[in-house]
C-alpha cells in the first residue's frame, strides 16, 4: 500500500502537511461552530419558539373571542326574552287597566241613566200633578159656567 501511496503525485501524497490541515481544519471547525453555527441555531431556536408562542397566544385569543361571541350571543337571548316578557306585562298590565277604565265608565253611565230617569220621572210627577191641578181647575171653570148658564 506504501507504494501506491508514494506513486500519487506530489500534493496527493500523504505526509506531515496533511496532518496539520486537518488539525487546522478541526480549529477552524470548532471556530466556526463557536462564532457562527451555534448563534444561527440558536436565533433558529428562538425565532421556531416565538413563533410557536405566537401560534399560541393566537389561538387563545380565538378561544376568548369565541367565548366572548358566546357569551355576547346568550346575553342578547336574554334581553331579547326580558324584553319580550315586559311587553307581555306591560300589554297586560294595560289591557287590565283598560278594562279596569271601561267598568268605570259603564258604572258611571247607569248612574247617569239613573239619575237622568228619577229626574225624568220627578218631572213627569211634576207634570201630572199640575196637569190634575189644571184639570181640576178647568173642571171647576167648567162646572161653575154650565151651572151658571143652568141657572139663569
Amino acid at each position: 500500500m506504501e507504494e501506491i501511496l508514494k506513486s500519487l503525485p506530489g500534493p496527493m501524497q500523504i505526509n506531515e502537511t496533511l496532518f496539520v490541515i486537518v488539525v487546522l481544519f478541526l480549529v477552524l471547525l470548532v471556530i466556526l461552530n463557536n462564532l457562527i453555527f451555534k448563534p444561527i441555531v440558536a436565533k433558529l431556536e428562538e425565532r421556531a419558539r416565538r413563533i410557536d408562542e405566537g401560534a399560541e397566544a393566537e389561538a387563545h385569543s380565538l378561544k376568548t373571542v369565541e367565548e366572548s361571541m358566546a357569551t355576547l350571543k346568550k346575553k342578547r337571548i336574554e334581553a331579547r326574552a326580558d324584553a319580550q316578557n315586559q311587553t307581555h306585562a306591560i300589554l297586560k298590565a294595560s289591557e287590565t287597566e283598560g278594562n279596569q277604565i271601561i267598568a268605570a265608565s259603564r258604572e258611571k253611565a247607569q248612574n247617569l241613566v239613573k239619575a237622568t230617569a228619577k229626574e225624568v220621572e220627578d218631572q213627569v210627577e211634576k207634570a201630572k200633578a199640575a196637569l190634575q191641578k189644571d184639570t181640576k181647575s178647568l173642571a171647576d171653570q167648567i162646572v161653575a159656567t154650565v151651572l151658571s148658564r143652568s141657572a139663569s
